[in-house]
């Protein structure tokens, strides 16, 4: 049995949602909305497909609306599902967000050093990630020849107002890059002509207030980047393949520019970006603590998943069943002790808790991929107990004999009290919808407020002609 049911739900587009926070500090970001397929299709009985796996061996996929949901995922797990467009597109986007707010007293950090209780805590924390990748390609048949148009973002905030032992620490970052570029090529009998427009955009920022006893600090900084290049050269030229270099004073160096395919970022049409493993949405050994249904359409297979816990409460007791088993010289652990030990837990300690997961599958005759995955999960702390040993051999895998004994014997007989919760939100998605419009957007924006708009470029013939 598969130890780990649930993926970590924490550490994917059109339009912006602005997500402001709180606090002294004037940080903010905008999250990627993902949505779900605007159209989910028309029902149908069956679904055939012939794919190739990652191990380039063929697999046959046959379902039908007859089957349990526990058919579906057994038919269906020989793939782990990557991201498909179509043979000149590719687009993957990705968000996570995490969000806690608890309080404790006695919780612990485990590191190479042993098992350390953090005192009283009062957290309230957020971080949020982000990703997009598009390339679009329109090109003449069976050349190279055409326009390719590409599209790259990043983003990563992170949120944290948290005290310990009357010591205060407040603090927020935020990276985030765009980039966007059009490449033409054109090849002919005598002349090859290339083109290039390419943008570019960064923002960071930091803040931070810590107050311990004796020690005050507090600071912020920003640092915004934001340049355009744009030309076209011919191979008739003698200085084609050329360097663009010019001084920045602001800067004090150098910077440069090629006109060609690989300047400012490559992206590979083939590559895959995150997998999607159905094999999260079912275990057979604990059906009645979940829900679950599926959809048939002539354009996706739609699966989702309600459980009522989440990996946390599942690592916990899938620790103690392991335990129980290996004391009754089992090799395996038993289902029904597992789901005795996920109620107590869910009974008590992480009452509410939930996880849900819904995952679009697309197809057609040939080829399946994934369109759509969202993981969310909430983990509710009504934690008011003493530590038993069992809580530290079994949930971490340790025994009486190990060198971090003392360290975890410390913490046997103390109070461990946990209120509040963490919710993570996870979601991706292979939409190709809006990334025209923010190719356009980010070169207008960046063409106007153009940091290398004053420099002088000069063109040197590179005379080995490449980039590293």
């Amino acid at each position: 049995m598969k130890k780990r049911l649930l993926s970590i739900c924490g550490v994917a587009v059109a339009g912006l949602a602005l997500a402001s926070c709180s606090g002294n500090s004037n940080i903010s970001y905008s999250e990627m909305v993902v949505n779900t397929p605007s159209e989910k299709g028309s029902a149908v009985d069956t679904v055939s497909v012939k794919d190739v796996n990652d191990w380039v061996e063929e697999v046959n996929i046959s379902i039908n609306n007859k089957m349990t949901f526990a058919e579906i995922v057994t038919a269906l797990k020989e793939n782990s599902y990557t991201n498909f467009v179509g043979k000149d597109t590719i687009a993957y986007n990705y968000s996570l967000k995490t969000i806690s707010d608890y309080t404790a007293e006695n919780d612990y950090t485990f590191n190479e050093f042993g098992f350390f209780a953090k005192g009283k805590e009062n957290v309230k924390a957020e971080s949020y990630t982000s990703s997009e990748t598009y390339l679009k390609k329109d090109l003449e048949e069976d050349t190279k020849n055409g326009t390719y148009r590409t599209y790259k973002s990043s983003l990563s905030y992170q949120k944290s107002n948290r005290s310990e032992n009357d010591m205060s620490e407040n603090s927020l970052v935020k990276l985030e890059t765009k980039q966007a570029k059009e490449y033409k090529y054109n090849e002919t009998s005598t002349e090859t002509s290339e083109d290039l427009k390419y943008a570019y955009y960064s923002n960071q920022e930091y803040a931070a207030d810590a107050n311990a006893k004796r020690t005050k600090m507090s600071g912020s900084s920003s640092v915004i980047s934001s340049y355009y290049v744009s030309g076209s050269e011919k191979s008739t030229e003698e200085d084609y393949g050329g360097k663009y270099t010019a001084y920045d004073p602001f800067k004090e160096e150098n910077v440069s520019y090629t006109i060609d395919a690989s300047y400012g970022m490559n992206i590979n049409i083939n590559g895959t970006f995150d997998n999607v493993d159905v094999t999260e949405l079912f275990n057979s050994n604990i059906t009645d603590l979940y829900t679950t249904s599926y959809e048939l359409t002539d354009k996706y297979i739609i699966l989702k998943s309600d459980f009522n816990f989440t990996e946390e409460v599942y690592t916990k007791a899938y620790g103690k069943a392991t335990l129980s088993s290996l004391s009754s010289l089992s090799l395996t652990v038993d289902g029904a002790k597992l789901k005795e030990e996920i109620d107590k837990l869910m009974a008590s300690e992480y009452k509410g808790s939930t996880t849900s997961y819904e995952v679009w599958l697309k197809y057609d005759e040939s080829s399946i991929a994934f369109a759509y995955y969202k993981c969310e999960e909430t983990t509710c702390y009504n934690i008011d107990k003493t530590y038993e040993e069992s809580d530290f051999t079994s949930t971490l895998g340790y025994d009486a004999e190990t060198k971090y004994t003392k360290d975890y014997k410390d913490l046997v007989g103390k109070k461990y009290v946990k209120k509040g919760k963490t919710t993570k939100t996870i979601k991706r998605s292979t939409s190709d919808a809006g990334y025209e419009d923010k190719i356009n957007n980010l070169f207008s924006e960046c063409q106007k407020d153009n940091d290398y708009k004053d420099l002088v470029f000069v063109k040197k013939l590179n005379s080995y002609n490449f980039e590293f």
